[in-house]
């Protein structure tokens, strides 16, 4: 599982099993250009390991399938210029990680998770995480990869993150909501 602060509940929560079925390289405040430039990257509290090129952990741990869930931070910034950029990054991402785990890897692209209303970072609003999770799904197809939709399993009626599974800060989640992304995974 590869991510930003929100893959890192993974390691956080207690009874999250998915420790022990992948190996999770999340790290807090990154987007693709953190990989894709492999800069030193602190894994965070829960993962036992120190500070690493991200990039090189995920590609020397010689992996079957990845599952990429990034957006939270690169997206924060408004504007399309800063749009482009995370889908551009994004994309050279998968690419390198093609390049260098090889053919025979899964890789699953998940969707942006949905944020609440009135969240303070001027970039994460509902309309804007669609937009990017289209183009999400879009890359996927053009580059031999898998799109998961787990926006549709953590949204409400009106595609917001659900209340109950929203963090103080409505960006980040609740332990619930990992139940339900393994679920859905």
């Amino acid at each position: 599982l590869i991510g930003d602060s929100v893959s890192q509940g993974w390691n956080i929560y207690e009874g999250s099993t998915m420790k022990e079925h992948a190996f999770i390289c999340a790290y807090k405040g990154i987007g693709p250009s953190a990989l894709v430039n492999k800069q030193s990257v602190d894994p965070g509290q829960g993962s036992g390991r120190a500070a690493e090129v991200g990039y090189d952990v995920i590609v020397n741990s010689n992996p079957k399938r990845m599952y990429i869930l990034l957006g939270a931070n690169g997206l924060v910034r408004d504007g399309e210029a800063a749009e482009q950029s995370f889908l551009a990054y994004y994309g050279q991402l998968v690419d390198m990680f093609r390049a260098d785990v090889g053919e025979d890897v899964k890789i699953y692209i998940e969707s942006v998770t949905p944020v609440r209303p009135g969240v303070t970072q001027p970039g994460l609003y509902r309309e804007r995480i669609q937009r990017v999770n289209g183009e999400l799904a879009k890359m996927a197809l053009e580059k031999g990869c898998y799109f998961i939709n787990i926006y549709e399993a953590l949204a409400d009626e009106n595609g917001d993150l659900r209340e109950d599974l929203a963090g103080g800060d409505g960006v980040h989640l609740k332990p619930a909501a990992y139940d339900i992304m393994a679920n859905y995974l």
